[in-house]
């Protein structure tokens, strides 16, 4: 991939265009050589069209969730300067806006402006991740007309990098922003079209973009009607007709109500369609025919949606498209009948500030290949090597929105064929483009014949070891059995020719989470997943932000101690990480305990995750890449920060005392299974039970966030093996005192905590002797007996001077 690929966010430029990473270089080192670029073309440069979706800067806003825009987020308001009166050109108070009358240019001038709390979190005006208006200035103007005003900063000598919001009514905003815009113009000033009623007054907020160091000043601002194109409105439709080249002009187009929310839209993580214009298309031929914009829109980042019938949408849309093209145009394909009309709806991408314009769009008679569509898959056998040619297929509905496919924030396969593979041996294969693909592919292995109609066996986009290269997709075959495969390219790359193979494939050592690698102490471990497979474990984790691990590693690892447990791929590692970590010794049968992507301190790097963790326990470790990371290696430590347990457990509700009530048990050492813990949960204690010096601390595990009552006993119940008590085992015994109920947070506690007695003053320990502990927790889901509370393991302390 060599055109527009990353953007940078340096000073007062919102983002900068540039070229993709070349083969043989290393992510890190392509960032580098990128923001040196980046730092020497930004004083010549304008607004660069944004890049493309797997820079993660604009397109999607971000790759990861959560990762900031370059150039940092506001942190609050500006410190006020020392004086309290209005300024020209804007009032610094919303409460006393300056008015404007009628239309025409106004200044602006907010040199000495601060930045007032009003106006600064609304979701209008969350524009590259940021919602704040830094240094603003207010205006109260009343419409003279109805219909929509057209407010802006655009040229007018204006080189302030401005940001603007509208508000209903007159003074400090008591609603939601009617509108907000940021960078509509070519140069980062501001356009904000509103709709308005005539002797309505309005609240006008103008001030600085958030992020890169704009700098406050003086400027104009106009406010005019503005007189949209009659195919602004979808019942007002443009007609055309037959093949050919249509010329599109949506300058001064409005955003309407209709076709923004079509599920086939939904690209990016937005459904919108903004300053959309409509046509009405009467088809000459039958059979399928493609609109596009490749090179035809001027540069303009379009958007095209095509409905069945004239005027505005009845029905779903037929197909919609943002960035098939290299350069952000668009190209959309669908079924035709001769003398039938269609709707086509073009307008820009929702995010980034992508300007309006005039260019042209093309249709024409699209004939597609056999193998263009999932029913029509091509059969081959054998390893090959099979050609394919992309270049005229389509991209089809089928396999387009696959979990296991989302990679750089996506799940589609782009002008995507089809091929029937019969497997002639049992063993691990894998479809491979490595040698073959020249271009950016991603491909998907389904298994059966016929078209799929579930999640595929693997998907990938760069695991042959450069991102914007080819692909490689290892599963496990049957012989006799028929596999479908699906070949296209990575959404905003056009079709291409080339050839794959289907190769016998080794994963490696760990691949598989129920046959983990089994290590111990602190390390460092060795990893390298070059020949690792995306497995199905693990997958969808809420703490992994319910996103994939991909090329993932299993390692078994028994706790030293109990408490705090981490494990960390800081400078060990170039490559981009995830880490997981959870209860057990093979494949989770549980939440994970944590899971970590970029926490060793910047953004696509490696992980580093903390959990707690008890003694004696076993602990499933998953060792992975954000999707879109090729494969790589390095490796990672384990540290525990816990000190030494103390006291003697008793009781399991793991089958080795007492049956748990309804054959609920739980792991080794732990107390009989909850609903949300299969492994049960755990007691366990360190520090030192000496009376004169007291610095036990007891902790509890496993269990869900609800109210645990620790409490202290004197014997151990049913000689050490327990009796059941609701869904558990009741442990502890003789005379009883309630030590403290807490509340659990991310299914743990303990006592004491800061302030409480320690644990032999509460439970009114005064000369050497053994007690026991336990741990009685509420359960009020439906999950075992009638009970609604759960026990975790006995634990005995024998009490010193």
């Amino acid at each position: 991939m060599y055109g527009q690929c990353m953007e940078l966010s340096l000073l007062g430029a919102r983002t900068l265009s540039l070229p993709c990473q070349p083969p043989g270089i290393t992510t890190m080192e392509s960032k580098a050589l990128l923001f040196g670029i980046g730092l020497a073309l930004l004083a010549a440069s304008a607004q660069a069209q944004q890049g493309g979706p797997k820079s993660g800067w604009i397109k999607p806003t971000s790759p990861k969730a959560g990762a900031p825009h370059a150039g940092g987020v506001a942190s609050g308001a500006v410190t006020p300067l020392p004086f309290t009166s209005s300024l020209v050109g804007g009032s610094d108070n919303c409460a006393t806006p300056d008015v404007l009358v009628g239309t025409g240019s106004f200044l602006f001038d907010n040199t000495l402006a601060t930045t007032g709390p009003q106006g600064q979190t609304s979701a209008a005006c969350n524009l590259f991740g940021n919602t704040a208006i830094l240094n603003d200035v207010w205006f109260t103007w009343t419409a003279t007309f109805s219909g929509v005003a057209r407010i802006d900063t655009c040229g007018i000598g204006n080189a302030v990098d401005t940001k603007i919001a509208v508000y209903a009514g007159s003074g400090c905003p008591a609603g939601a922003a009617l509108a907000c815009n940021d960078d509509a113009c070519a140069t980062f000033e501001t356009t904000v079209d509103v709709s308005v009623t005539s002797g309505q007054p309005y609240t006008i907020q103008l001030g600085l973009y958030p992020n890169g160091g704009a700098v406050p000043g003086i400027g104009l601002m106009s406010i005019n009607q503005l007189l949209p194109p009659a195919e602004d409105d979808c019942a007002t439709p443009a007609p055309i007709a037959g093949a050919g080249v249509f010329p599109f002009d949506n300058t001064a187009a409005t955003t309407g109500t209709q076709g923004q929310s079509e599920a086939a839209c939904n690209l990016f993580g937005n459904t919108a369609v903004l300053n959309d214009v409509w046509y009405t298309w009467t088809s000459t031929f039958t059979g399928t025919a493609r609109l596009d914009t490749c090179g035809l829109a001027g540069g303009i980042d379009t958007k095209v949606a095509v409905y069945q019938g004239a005027g505005c949408p009845g029905a779903p849309a037929l197909d919609c498209d943002d960035d098939s093209c290299p350069t952000f145009e668009s190209t959309v394909v669908w079924s035709v009948v001769s003398g039938q009309q269609y709707t086509i709806q073009i307008g820009l991408y929702p995010n980034g500030g992508a300007s309006p314009g005039a260019g042209y769009f093309s249709i024409q008679n699209f004939v597609g290949l056999p193998n263009d569509e999932c029913a029509g898959a091509l059969s081959i056998n054998g390893v090959g090597p099979h050609g394919y040619d992309t270049t005229n297929a389509t991209t089809g509905a089928t396999g387009q929105t696959n979990a296991r496919c989302r990679i750089f924030n996506t799940t589609v396969i782009a002008f995507d064929l089809w091929y029937a593979w019969t497997a002639q041996s049992t063993g691990w294969v894998a479809l491979n483009t490595c040698a073959g693909g020249l271009h950016d592919l991603k491909v998907a292995v389904y298994a059966g014949g016929g078209c799929p109609t579930g999640e595929p066996l693997s998907c990938d986009d760069d695991a042959c070891g450069t991102i914007g290269a080819s692909a490689r997709a290892a599963f496990f075959a049957t012989a006799g059995q028929q596999y479908l495969f699906q070949i296209g390219s990575y959404p905003g790359q056009l079709g291409a020719s080339g050839f794959f193979t289907v190769d016998p494939f080794t994963p490696a050592l760990g691949d598989d989470c129920a046959a983990p690698v089994v290590i111990s102490g602190s390390g460092p471990f060795a990893w390298d997943n070059t020949s690792a497979t995306t497995g199905f474990a693990g997958q969808s984790e809420v703490l992994c932000a319910s996103q994939m691990v991909t090329f993932d590693l299993w390692y078994r690892w028994t706790s030293t101690c109990t408490g705090p447990v981490t494990v960390s791929l800081c400078n060990q590692t170039s490559t981009d990480t995830k880490v997981a970590v959870y209860s057990g010794s093979a494949c989770p049968a549980s939440p994970a305990l944590a899971c970590n992507d970029d926490g060793c301190g910047f953004g696509g790097g490696p992980s580093i995750a903390t959990f707690n963790a008890v003694l004696g326990q076993n602990y499933v470790i998953q060792v992975g890449l954000w999707p879109g990371e090729v494969p790589g290696s390095g490796t990672f430590t384990i540290t525990p920060s816990c000190p030494p347990a103390v006291g003697t457990p008793f009781c399991f509700g793991d089958g080795s005392a007492t049956g748990c009530p309804c054959g609920n048990f739980g792991a080794t050492g732990n107390g009989c299974a909850n609903s949300l813990n299969a492994a049960g949960a755990n007691l366990s204690a360190t520090g030192a039970a000496s009376l004169s010096a007291d610095s036990v601390v007891l902790a509890g595990s496993g269990m869900p966030n609800s109210s645990a009552l620790y409490f202290q006993g004197t014997s151990q119940q049913g000689g050490g093996l327990g009796t059941v008590f609701g869904d558990g085992l009741r442990c502890a015994g003789g005379s009883v005192i309630r030590i403290k109920t807490v509340s659990n947070t991310a299914g743990s506690s303990q006592y004491p905590s800061a302030g409480d007695p320690p644990v032999s003053v509460r439970g009114l320990v005064v000369a050497p002797g053994s007690r026991t502990y336990q741990v009685w927790y509420r359960n009020a889901a439906a999950f075992c007996t009638a009970a609604t509370f759960n026990l975790s393991n006995g634990l005995q302390l024998d009490w010193q001077p």
